[in-house]
């Protein structure tokens, strides 16, 4: 299953969402983990008869989903395996206080109705979405099938007007390459908040585009509304071929 992801560049990217099944399968692995670790605590804690020390010990395995995934950015132990991670709805990392409403609401999600919550909810919505997800404006994706299925270019997509006219024919020949490379100059530019730095960054970005391109240079125009240009013409000549 496919999701489309509106970037702050108002790029969509495609992401293949994790299934119901590897979701389920990675709370079981994590499940197994924290029962394994409960086990060990608890046999080594008998002898002692502390309960300081059994909170010590035992706290990290109540906080396991939220310490990992904040740790690795989106992952457990059993999503690893499982190729699926957490990420924002924008596509970027998640940060520290998504992965904590995440884990505040995973005892309505999971542990209440046997998961039945975050099962209704997930088949419902149709975007890799539980309770949690939806507050923390989150979904899980699966990074493997990205990885072996997705082609760079074909994978940065806009919307487009049934009335769009391409401006650029030169967009016909663009590469996957191309195509990427524009993106994060997107990007980078957005993120550029001096405006000396913008203006820089941006001549350069549209020269170096034109010139690669066989674009005549038009130094009048705006370089971030003629890279998103160059990614509009790219998905209208995409598109186009793709229907052929």
């Amino acid at each position: 299953m496919s999701n489309y992801i509106n970037t702050n560049q108002n790029v969509l990217i495609k992401h293949n969402l994790a299934s119901l099944t590897e979701r389920i399968i990675a709370f079981i692995i994590d499940f197994f983990i924290i029962v394994i670790s409960c086990i060990i605590i608890i046999s080594m804690t008998v002898t002692i008869k502390s309960y300081v020390v059994f909170t010590i010990l035992f706290l990290p395995i109540m906080l396991y989903s939220f310490i990992s995934e904040a740790i690795s950015g989106g992952y457990t132990i059993g999503k690893k395996i499982m190729n699926i991670k957490v990420i924002d709805k924008s596509g970027a990392k998640i940060n520290f206080f998504q992965t904590f409403i995440r884990w505040i609401f995973r005892p309505i999600d999971i542990i209440l109705c046997q998961g039945a919550v975050a099962i209704i909810i997930i088949a419902a919505k149709g975007k890799g979405q539980r309770l949690g997800d939806i507050l923390a404006n989150t979904t899980v994706i699966n990074t493997q099938a990205k990885n072996k299925k997705a082609k760079p270019g074909a994978n940065i997509i806009v919307e487009l007007e049934d009335t769009y006219t391409p401006r650029y024919s030169q967009m016909k020949f663009a590469s996957d390459k191309d195509i990427n490379l524009i993106n994060e100059s997107i990007k980078h530019l957005s993120k550029l908040e001096d405006k000396i730095d913008y203006n820089r960054f941006g001549m350069l970005a549209r020269n170096k585009f034109m010139q690669k391109l066989d674009i005549p240079i038009d130094k009048n125009i705006d370089p971030e509304f003629f890279l998103k240009t160059l990614i509009k013409d790219y998905n209208y000549y995409f598109t186009k071929n793709n229907r052929i």
